[in-house]
């Protein structure tokens, strides 16, 4: 992120000490990869694009392309690049693309993966028909695990820590710990304020449930770039 941001690099020439330099990089990158650049939350350094393949293969435009490069073509775009009226634009600015938002999932730690998932479902694990915003403390991790296993080693207190940072209340009954969640529609508002516009697989606005519920079993199956 330094090399990207920082007006200063530190270059190290072969036998030479260690000297801050200007930094002079600007990066564009290219990739087939699914996950290319560690895009947090409120990402501003990437503007990330999806480019079409429909020219794979195709040496006539391409062809065309580098006769244009050679014969005068980056004299002319460095030309039309320099007349185009940037009043009004920041560099901070942040260009939302829909390949940015998927850099931003496949980087998310794995409280905020299994977050997701939840939010994408609309449904709590085990919950009552008469309260689907309400699921068992226990019930809650054992499915975490499940569901994401980097999050074995994370403990009771970290999760309750995280749930509570998601708006979700904890309190005891003689059943044991239960948390009770946000509505869905606040919980999922309040991921877009935080990550941007989001890509819903239902438009769900409250929680849902099973009509049948299930007893509490941890081994029950699971529930259905340019740099800036």
């Amino acid at each position: 992120k330094g090399m990207l941001t920082e007006s200063t690099l530190v270059i190290e020439q072969k036998g030479v000490d260690a000297t801050p330099w200007k930094n002079r990089l600007h990066v564009i990158m290219a990739a087939n990869a699914d996950w290319v650049v560690p895009a947090s939350h409120d990402e501003r350094r990437y503007a990330v694009f999806d480019v079409l393949g429909d020219r794979i293969g195709d040496r006539a435009y391409f062809g065309a392309l580098h006769a244009e490069l050679a014969n005068g073509g980056l004299a002319a775009m460095l030309h039309d690049l320099q007349r185009v009226d940037l009043s009004g634009w920041h560099p901070r600015q942040i260009v939302h693309t829909e390949a940015l938002r998927q850099q931003k999932e496949r980087s998310l730690d794995p409280k905020h993966e299994w977050w997701l998932e939840l939010l994408q479902a609309g449904m709590l694990p085990y919950a009552t028909l008469n309260r689907p915003d309400v699921a068992n403390a226990t019930d809650l991790i054992d499915r975490a695990r499940h569901q994401v296993p980097k999050m074995r080693d994370t403990s009771i207190q970290a999760f309750g820590r995280f749930l509570r940072g998601q708006g979700c209340d904890g309190y005891h009954t003689r059943s044991g710990t239960v948390w009770r969640f946000p509505p869905l529609k606040e919980a999922r508002k309040a991921w877009e304020r935080k990550f941007g516009t989001w890509l819903w697989d239902e438009d769900f606005t409250e929680w849902r449930t099973k009509s049948v519920d299930t007893p509490s079993n941890p081994s029950h199956p699971s529930q259905a770039v340019t740099a800036m």
